[in-house]
């Protein structure tokens, strides 16, 4: 039973036990039977195929035509997007001039304007469809919440971009399946485009089970990144923290065969991998604060098992930064659980269509010096615990020539 303060969802496998609690609750406070399809504003649809395979949708249709009709008025532009968020845009109250950080000086008349407009009422409505259904805008709605106390014309358009692309998917959201993957699996990812204001990078990660995403976040460090590795090891900290979670939620509710393995946590950054897996201290790595190290007991632990994923394949990238469309368009179907996730060529580059190797005295030198650690964590090789040097090194001394 899952309680929204005068809302309630309940699942039950006995009618009468439903009743039971229907009538305690209807005695004691008064209450009012709805569509079980519908709650709070998210559709929920059940349906099993001609193949015996179930499939659950979750979809605001309602919702967001609502939140349309309300603001198509205010819109400048009804051109359907291709994307959540306009593409390179980021919001701060600082901007880049020059490398260097200047407050932005901003039009009160513009920023009161704006705000008694409705800005912080669209933005609250938007919030509530990400956080529900809509999780590929994630990162475009925390950058109208970092410049909520003033709101200029260019950050309305944001908005009202947010809002097309809700309504231009309003029929889709988050699908799940029975032939979905049904062990939990995660995936991470940081940008390093740091807010001028404070120089703290975003980042992102979501959970998957059943084919679909089923937890995720979208946030801002809390500290300064130094280099990439860095941004990206401190993402699997929050991360780590909700699979420790999601296991026990899954073990208290009877549903142990889901995280009964490490979960496996797919990165795009190898150093940031071998740092959890092998607790490689280097001058570049050791003033790393003591408590993202948790990950790396985490993962001694078996709680997740940190993989590797090629940057162009990774979901979560889409909830770090505002891509382009290209890259837009190569995630977006398998962030949302609309596609199924390819795990068997995840490290592998899409747009390549073979591995071309040029071997040269120097080049054969260089691969068999190769440190062991170097790439130990490459998902798809013949034994992930195998680094690059040494299967290229087996690979070709077990040649006939």
């Amino acid at each position: 039973m899952i309680i929204h303060t005068d809302d309630v969802d309940g699942y039950t496998t006995s009618h009468q036990f439903g009743l039971d609690i229907a009538n305690l609750f209807d005695k004691e406070w008064g209450i009012r039977m709805c569509d079980p399809s519908q709650m709070l504003g998210v559709r929920r649809d059940r349906w099993t195929d001609d193949e015996g395979v179930e499939h659950l949708k979750l979809s605001m249709p309602s919702y967001v035509d609502d939140l349309y009709q309300k603001w198509k008025s205010y819109m400048s532009d009804t051109t359907e997007p291709n994307t959540a968020f306009p593409p390179g845009q980021q919001n701060s109250f600082h901007e880049w001039v020059d490398k260097l950080s200047y407050e932005r000086n901003f039009d009160m008349d513009e920023v009161k304007r704006v705000q008694d407009r409705g800005f912080l009422s669209v933005t609250g409505s938007l919030l509530w469809a990400g956080r529900c259904v809509f999780l590929e805008t994630s990162y475009g709605i925390n950058q109208l919440c970092k410049i909520m106390s003033k709101p200029v014309e260019k950050n309305w358009d944001q908005a009202m971009h947010i809002l097309r692309w809700m309504y231009k998917n309003k029929d889709q959201g988050i699908e799940y399946s029975s032939q979905g993957n049904q062990k939990l699996t995660a995936f991470y990812d940081s940008s390093f485009n740091p807010d001028p204001k404070d120089s703290k990078c975003h980042y992102g990660w979501v959970i998957y089970l059943c084919g679909g995403p089923i937890a995720w976040g979208s946030h801002k460090h809390n500290h300064v990144s130094p280099a990439v590795m860095h941004a990206e090891y401190c993402t699997v900290r929050p991360l780590g923290d909700c699979i420790i979670w999601m296991r026990k939620l899954c073990t208290e509710l009877g549903f142990s065969e889901f995280c009964d393995e490490p979960v496996p946590t797919h990165g795009d950054n190898d150093m940031a991998t071998g740092l959890i897996r092998e607790n490689r201290h280097t001058p570049a790595n050791r003033m790393i604060l003591r408590e993202f190290h948790l990950v790396q007991q985490y993962c001694r632990d078996g709680y997740i098992d940190p993989l590797r994923v090629n940057t162009k394949r990774n979901p979560s990238d889409l909830l770090t930064k505002a891509v382009t469309e290209v890259d837009w368009n190569r995630t977006i179907d398998e962030l949302r659980g609309l596609s199924p996730i390819d795990y068997v060529t995840l490290a592998s580059d899409p747009d390549s269509a073979s591995l071309s190797i040029e071997l040269s005295p120097s080049s054969l030198l260089a691969v068999k010096d190769c440190p062991p650690s170097f790439a130990n964590a490459v998902k798809g090789l013949p034994d992930t615990e195998m680094s690059i040097s040494r299967f290229m090194y087996n690979l070709l001394n077990s040649s006939d020539d």
